[in-house]
This record gives structure tokens, sequence and C-alpha cells, in this order.
């Protein structure tokens, strides 16, 4: 009889609840063909994909997945692990499990959480939880639930500002964020510059939670972090997000002067406000277009009336 080492086989692991420091994860091998050389010696042992594919490991597929991006550290083994290829389900484009404690466990393992009261936005502080984000960000959107026409995001930095969405102890989305007086990543010939006003930088809700209200509870969130505060999300900001926007700002109109959309450092040349420019100025835009359009039409029915005027006169 085969071995197989899907999750339900092994004790439960839930790296999201035990990486709380970068220490507590070390990759055991230091690249990919130090692992692949031991699996040579059990080509019985595979594992089983979402899709119902078993992935034999002594001839699967393997890359190294790093945590921070690709300028990550090789002589850290806390950055990296490796990933497991499916060529059944994405290709060579993105791994389908992820190697923790010397045992594969599919992505939807490393964003669940033992803690199944675990709900809402909640402040990203530990290391699993920065390794889940990863994974919501730069495995299941960009390769995964991305739609066409969405812009892709870059990975997060080690220290980045972030909350991730949990709903019944699982990592469903997440955000990023700038707070006024951080330092801005672009450098010019002026000088480091700096973050004028508090920004949303990216924002992700995977599609099996969207429509579920957690979109309009970010926005209650960033208002309870900031009062009273001018509110920037950076561009690009997608037509799902105005219409969130929309229907906030209607029901709490105490908000419309706050929101705005930025980008860059978010000065007053870069940003402009959410209500008055997309929402009103659409309104009028709308309008105008109405106008301009019922205009046309009244034009052609009065050259129409004139010709048929002089066709009677010449009879």
């Amino acid at each position: 009889m085969l071995e197989t080492i899907v999750r339900s086989s092994i004790a439960a692991m839930y790296p999201v609840d035990e990486i709380v420091h970068k220490t507590d994860h070390h990759c055991p091998y230091d690249d990919v063909y130090a692992y692949k050389e031991k699996m040579q010696a059990d080509k019985e042992v595979f594992l089983q994909c979402t899709c119902d594919k078993k992935i034999y490991l002594h001839q699967a597929g393997i890359m190294m997945v790093f945590f921070f991006g690709g300028c990550a550290n090789f002589e850290d083994q806390s950055e990296y692990t490796l990933g497991l290829l499916c060529e059944t389900c994405y290709r060579s484009w993105t791994a389908v499990a992820l190697l923790y404690k010397d045992q594969w466990l599919l992505l939807e393992d490393w964003l669940t959480s033992e803690v199944k009261t675990r709900n809402g936005w909640q402040m990203v502080k530990t290391y699993g939880e920065r390794y889940a984000m990863y994974i919501l960000n730069r495995m299941i959107y960009n390769f995964i639930e991305q739609s066409e026409g969405d812009c892709p995001y870059l990975s997060s930095t080690e220290d980045a500002k972030a909350k991730l969405l949990w709903k019944d102890g699982k990592a469903v989305g997440f955000y990023t964020f700038k707070e006024k007086g951080d330092a801005f990543l672009s450098k010019c010939q002026l000088g480091q510059m700096y973050h004028v006003i508090n920004s949303v930088d990216t924002i992700f809700i995977r599609k099996a939670v969207r429509r579920q209200g957690y979109a309009m509870r970010l926005l209650e969130n960033v208002i309870t972090m900031w009062p009273k505060q001018v509110i920037g999300f950076q561009r690009p900001v997608s037509e799902d997000m105005f219409k969130v926007f929309k229907k906030f700002l209607y029901e709490h109109p105490e908000h419309r002067d706050y929101l705005y959309e930025c980008w860059g450092t978010g000065e007053e040349q870069y940003r402009v406000n959410v209500w008055l420019y997309h929402i009103q100025g659409q309104k009028r835009k709308k309008q105008t277009q109405k106008v301009s359009n019922d205009n046309c039409s009244n034009e052609k029915k009065n050259k129409t009336d004139s010709s048929i005027d002089e066709n009677v006169a010449v009879l």
C-alpha cells in the first residue's frame, strides 16, 4: 500500500499559529537538489493535491519560495521554504504546497488557525501571519484568483504594516498600509521622501467571501484607526472598490471629507477626494452626457421636421 503524507494523516500543524518569531521556521534544506536527493530513496511517497492528482515526491517539480520577495537572504533559512508544483492545477506558475517541519502542507493549511473564533480584520503581528499574507498575495491572488485587468501586487516587505481578514479561523484577505511620516520607498535627487497622510496600499479579499460586507468593514476599520484624519487609498483602485466607497459614503456622509484616492506621498497635488471627484464628479459627468445626448436628439428631430416641411412646400 502506498504511503501518503496528506495533511489528514499527520499530526495537525498550524504554522500561522506556531511561527511567532522568525527563528521558529527553519527550512531543513539548503536547496531543491538536497531535498530531491533525499526523496530518491522512497519512490512511493506522494501528496494528494486539491485537484485529486497524486504528486509523487521523487519526481515532482520543486521550487524555492522566498517569503519576502526575490531579495531574500539564502543564508537565512527562515526567509524561504520549498514549494511543491502540480502540473494539473497551476502548472509551473506557483506551488500547491509548502514545506513546514519537513512535511508538505497545502496552501489552505498555511492559512488555517487552530483558533476558530478568529474573525474580522486583525493586525499582523507574527511571522506565521506574515507568511500567510505572502501566500494570499503572491500565490492565491497573483496566480489563482486574479481577474483579467487586475493589477498584480509586489511582495510585502518583512516589516510591512498590515491586517489580515479572518473568517472562522481562516485567513481570507489582507490589506497593507502606510502611516503619516513613514518613509516613501522611492528616493529622488531631493533625498528621502515621506508619506504625508495615512494610506492603504493594497487590498485583497478572496472571491469566496466577497459581497459579505468585509470591504465596508475595512473602511470602518481604517476610519476607527485614524479618526477624522485624511485617509488615502493608493492607485490603482478597482471599480468594485469605488462601488463600496459609494455605498459607504451615502450611508455615512460624515466621512466624505476624509477619504481620498492618492498616489506617491499623498500630498495635496497627489490626491483627489473620492466623494467629490469619483462619485459626484461621475454623477455630473453622466448628467452632462445625458443633456448633450438630449440636445443632439432634439437637433436631429428639428432637422427632420424642417426637411418634412420643405418637402410639403414643394408638393
